[in-house]
């Protein structure tokens, strides 16, 4: 009775390990060229923070900071522009989530400002959709985490130097990054940002990027990235707020000419403002999103 009391306990231990050990095999879900192992849940938030392209090369320390906070608020918007068959926009509109999944997966490509483009014979080509998301999230002991993505679905038909931008109330930054990767001849490629980077702009309420696209004529997969930790830095107020805005450059300008905007609620998606509407007038205006978290 007692071998056999022993015989059973250890024949159970084995099932429950086994069990274990195929349940923990079921959770990795997604690996990605890195060697991130991810579960389903990760690998979706990461997704919807970023993109799919994004997911397949994060490090494994961004990973861990990405999935390891709380989400106080987040926003995503979906865009279209329509151009004429000289690269002129007709019109851009948001669209929905649903339309913007069900856009075909082509691409136009830019080289030096101009694009080849096929007109249709309804007098019009659909060139580009893009989705930006932002996310803020809370780690705690007043340490939060700003993810901005802004994801190109079709290439944009001309490539200069965009702007991605925030704008805050109620907090402090430090440690802004940026990245820019767009995959070319088979593998992914990153372009990096930070402080020291000569399109970097700072401000005492927020800071930017002035990105010069890649324009290559066999890139695909576009994706512009900025980072940074806030902090509160008043407790007097009920709310604090992040304000971001991507802004597209539709004819070439200079570096300079991108970089000569400041920060303001009235500016392109309520965070880019500039005084001069010559260079005001070459971005498309892309609405803003702003994200809000208690006090």
């Amino acid at each position: 009775m007692k071998t056999f009391f022993r015989s059973s306990t250890l024949i159970m231990i084995m099932i429950l390990s086994f069990t274990f050990l195929n349940v923990n095999a079921e959770e990795v879900y997604y690996t990605n060229l890195n060697g991130v192992e991810m579960t389903e849940t990760e690998y979706n938030r990461i997704v919807d923070m970023l993109s799919e392209q994004k997911a397949s090369i994060i490090t494994e320390d961004e990973f861990e900071r990405l999935v390891s906070g709380n989400i106080v608020d987040n926003g995503t918007i979906y865009q279209k522009v329509m151009y004429d068959q000289d690269g002129n926009i007709l019109y851009e509109t948001e669209v929905s989530e649903l339309e913007y999944n069900n856009a075909p997966e082509q691409n136009n490509f830019c080289e030096n400002g101009n694009a080849s483009v096929m007109s249709s014979s309804s007098g019009y080509h659909e060139t580009s959709y893009k989705k930006l998301t932002v996310t803020l999230s809370d780690f705690g002991s007043n340490d939060f985490l700003l993810t901005a993505n802004l994801h190109w679905k079709k290439m944009p038909y001309c490539r200069s130097y965009d702007v991605f931008a925030f704008m805050l109330t109620h907090f402090n930054y430090s440690n802004v990054t940026g990245t820019q990767t767009y995959y070319k001849n088979y593998m992914y490629n990153n372009i990096t940002y930070n402080t020291s980077s000569s399109g970097y702009k700072s401000f005492s309420d927020g800071a930017g990027f002035s990105m010069n696209l890649k324009d290559d004529t066999d890139i695909s997969s576009l994706d512009l990235t900025v980072m940074a930790d806030l902090a509160i830095n008043n407790f007097n107020y009920t709310t604090a707020h992040a304000y971001v805005s991507y802004q597209h450059a539709q004819n070439d300008l200079t570096q300079a000419q991108s970089k000569s905007y400041t920060l303001d609620i009235v500016g392109l998606g309520n965070v880019i403002y500039y005084s001069n509407y010559n260079i005001s007038s070459i971005y498309d205006h892309m609405t803003g999103i702003e994200l809000t978290t208690p006090i």
